[in-house]
């Protein structure tokens, strides 16, 4: 009874690996089945999405034109526009995430190694992995598959430095017009009234403030701390000419009866433009000490004006009543890239070429590529390698004890090993210190963040005012030119590069301790290991296999 026990369990153990050997089990008729409809199947995605990038890169043109490789694809109200813009990065994304799966899964059939390739690397008592990425089999696979991970990897980094940055918002930030004026000037808006300045003015001048007055009523009245708030970012686009308007001179019989203005000027996005706030000419601003400028902002505007309340605003000297301001029409658009569009079309095109002639190379060669632990039992089962004859399911741990101690075989002993460690301590090391580097970085990045506050004398509010531009933030490039925009746009996504690193790594980890935990279920419980192609009862890869994602 003990002996037919036996031969029952030896019989499983084949049969949950091997598959049945019962002839008249049918096999899979399909084409496609198993792993390689899965990889079909990401081919076809990739191939679309890359079709869809040509046509809709074609269309933008055709629909929207194009200046200087540059194209404005709808203007509009800044949140109706912020909100398209989140909806077409959401689509970016989604599409982004299933070219780089897609490139993730044929990185890892390229990497994965061949029965042949195992036993030649065995020979020199090598160990190879399947079902990962890395580096360790690059050097005893073929030439072939490792020119096209390369390839693979390579044209991945685009995607993750470009993708984000095809398609981006705008805001007009141009010049405008403040003039200090007195409540005359904005109650006679026939032009019954002369204007008279108190500072030289050109006739042309003088009649665009007649303009100006003819047309108060579309004006929107700020309050003083709404107006300085508005005012106080140079880059504002809510409005454009802003009157501040301060009480008529009620000592002087000559200024009754006339619309005065007191002070005006031009300002335009630079880091003075906002000193009329304090009462500072522009070129005064800029021949004053850094301690005299008038570095406002929306939260330091009542220190910076040192008065308690917005009511005590006077600005050259004269009381502020209220502000008078021009709403700005369409100031936000949304723009394209076409060479980043394009860039990301060709990239998309290499990552398909690539997965299109590995799956090639796989479907015609004789030698198959390894792309599980489940694949590997299999093999050796059936075609037991000489050198690691005996050996049994020896984990990395003690396969270079085992070799360099060859015997006629051991009996396998199954320790109790965590599941973490399916992989080895420095995948584990690799990953915390990635981890570690993220983590400093940020608390870096918050650290001068709060120093530069403290210094300069701002409130910081991380959250409140969250993506939205202020003259506080200095731009990398001042220029508008297409390598400019690359540059600003590759070194703002390498925090993102770091991340698709952590998250690879991460994967593969994931993935080890995946296969880790199906083998012991083989071991200990008799359960079917996982394989690429299944046949009878085998278990096929998941779908979507966690470790091809």
């Amino acid at each position: 009874m003990r002996l037919m026990r036996l031969n029952r369990e030896k019989e499983a153990v084949s049969a949950t690996v091997a598959g049945t050997d019962d002839k008249k089990k049918e096999a899979p008729t399909r084409l496609l089945y198993g792993y390689q409809s899965f990889l079909v199947y990401r081919v076809i995605a990739v191939a679309i999405i890359f079709v869809f990038n040509v046509a809709w890169l074609i269309w933008a043109k055709v629909q929207y034109g194009i200046v200087r490789n540059i194209g404005t694809i709808q203007r509009g109200d800044c949140d109706a526009i912020e909100n398209l813009n989140t909806r077409l990065h959401v689509v970016i994304n989604v599409l982004t995430t299933i070219v780089l799966a897609a490139s993730t899964t044929f990185m890892i059939l390229a990497y994965s190694p061949s029965r042949l390739e195992i036993d030649a690397a065995h020979a020199h008592h090598k160990w190879l992995s399947t079902g990962s990425i890395g580096f360790r089999n690059l050097k005893y696979i073929s030439r072939e598959k490792v020119l096209i991970y390369v390839i693979l990897v390579l044209s991945s980094v685009p995607l993750h430095l470009f993708a984000n940055s095809a398609i981006f918002t705008t805001m007009s930030a141009n010049g405008y017009r403040w003039a200090v004026v007195s409540e005359q000037f904005v109650l006679d808006q026939q032009g019954r009234q002369p204007i008279v300045s108190t500072t030289v003015m050109p006739a042309e001048e003088l009649k665009s403030f007649r303009d100006v007055q003819s047309s108060v009523s579309g004006y929107a009245r700020l309050s003083n701390q709404r107006c300085v708030e508005t005012y106080s970012n140079v880059y504002q686009n809510e409005y454009r000419t802003v009157l501040v308007v301060t009480p008529n001179i009620r000592n002087d019989e000559s200024f009754r009866n006339v619309s005065q203005i007191f002070s005006h000027g031009l300002s335009y996005a630079a880091d003075n433009a906002n000193s009329w706030i304090c009462g500072q000419q522009e070129q005064q601003a800029a021949n004053t000490t850094s301690q005299q400028r008038c570095d406002i902002t929306p939260t330091n505007a009542l220190s910076v004006l040192d008065i308690a309340n917005f009511s005590d605003w006077k600005i050259f000297e004269r009381t502020v009543l209220f502000c008078l301001s021009e709403p700005q029409e369409t100031p936000c658009s949304i723009k394209y890239s076409g060479v980043i569009v394009g860039l990301l079309i060709i990239f998309t095109f290499t990552t398909l070429a690539s997965m299109a002639t590995i799956l090639i190379l796989a479907w015609k060669s004789t030698n198959k590529s390894l792309v599980c632990p489940g694949d590997a039992a299999e093999s050796f089962l059936r075609d037991e390698d000489p050198t690691t004859m005996g050996m049994c399911l020896a984990s990395w741990m003690n396969v270079r004890k085992l070799w360099k101690s060859p015997s006629s075989g051991k009996m396998f002993k199954a320790p109790q090993y965590r599941v973490w460690k399916g992989t080895g301590p420095y995948k584990w090391l690799c990953l915390t210190l990635i981890a570690l580097l993220i983590v400093l970085f940020g608390l870096a990045f918050i650290a001068a963040t709060l120093i530069t506050a403290r210094n300069s004398g701002r409130e910081v509010k991380f959250f409140s005012n969250f993506g939205k531009l202020n003259h506080n933030l200095r731009p990398i490039s001042r220029g508008s030119t297409q390598g400019e925009l690359l540059a600003v746009a590759a070194t703002s996504n390498v925090p993102q590069l770091v991340l698709a690193c952590f998250w690879l790594i991460y994967q593969g980890l994931v993935s080890c301790s995946a296969y880790a935990r199906d083998t012991a279920r083989f071991t200990d419980d008799g359960q079917r290991l996982m394989v690429s192609k299944p046949d009878g009862e085998q278990r096929e890869l998941w779908f979507p296999s966690l470790q091809l994602g």
